[in-house]
């Protein structure tokens, strides 16, 4: 689900809000709803303050109420997990669709997920993907991405792996590490695309190096065989330990493999 889950600690009146708001001081001014916002946003990261998503869901509420379309997503997101507040996906349905209303591209990515899987709502894929389309028309990288998986997998109806490519290459570059791992795959496999191992193995290091497990997992693949890149134990050892540490099924396997086929013959 898409949020905004961090942002610096308030400052200035975003801190004297906060202050006044718990009853420790005269506000000269009634806060804003950015400012209740951005106090949720601490009370619910930890941010300069003690993580609290009951306290996060107040400022929310308050910034919602007032139209702050970031507030209203956060709400909806707390309302989808149960965080700080009972666990309802019929008010997070609500919040989100009420923080579309406000222009939350997020909110749109997050109320189509909704109708993906039956939350709140009965089951919508056509509705879906129409919200996923309108996100990521507004360049929400996580619409693009699952937009690539619905085509990839069919689930609209069709398979189409030109499009998963070029929704993948969209959200890849807008940073989505799902995206630039599946896109490296598709790339090394001529799958849906031209193969272009070089391109391929580039997309799996970005991903990564930013955290994702099975890009770890197939960039140190790609050193075991030399696709893409020059084939390098060392490499790729040192990424199959990542993938195993960050849970890519297969990893542990992989380096125990490796390693077998380094011992001496006997």
């Amino acid at each position: 689900m898409n949020g905004t889950k961090k942002a610096k600690g308030p400052t200035g009146r975003a801190w004297l809000a906060l202050l006044v708001l718990a009853g420790c001081a005269t506000s000269p001014s009634t806060p804003t709803p950015d400012e209740l916002f951005r106090t949720g946003l601490a009370h619910e990261n930890g941010d300069g303050v003690a993580a609290d998503p009951a306290l996060a869901a107040h400022f929310y509420t308050r910034a919602a109420e007032r139209g702050h379309a970031g507030a209203r997503n956060n709400l909806g997101l707390l309302f989808y997990d149960g965080r700080g507040v009972p666990r309802s996906h019929a008010l997070a349905l609500q919040w989100f669709t009420q923080a579309i209303a406000a222009g939350s591209a997020n909110a749109a990515t997050n109320l189509g997920v909704l109708h993906l899987y039956g939350h709140g709502t009965e089951r919508d894929v056509p509705a879906a993907i129409r919200l996923f389309e309108r996100a990521a028309a507004a360049g929400d990288g996580k619409a693009m991405a699952l937009l690539g998986s619905l085509w990839f997998e069919g689930t609209g109806g069709t398979v189409d792996k030109a499009q998963a490519a070029k929704w993948y290459a969209v959200a890849a570059a807008q940073g989505s590490t799902t995206a630039q791992h599946r896109l490296g795959v598709m790339l090394l496999r001529g799958d849906g695309v031209a193969a272009d191992a070089t391109a391929g193995a580039r997309w799996l290091q970005t991903a990564a190096e930013r955290g994702h497990a099975l890009a770890q997992h197939d960039l140190g693949l790609c050193y075991v065989q030399g696709r893409g890149v020059a084939a390098d134990r060392t490499q790729a050892q040192q990424w199959l330990e990542r993938a195993a540490s960050g849970g890519a099924p297969h990893a542990a396997e992989r380096l125990a493999m490796l390693a077998a086929s380094a011992a001496p013959t006997r």
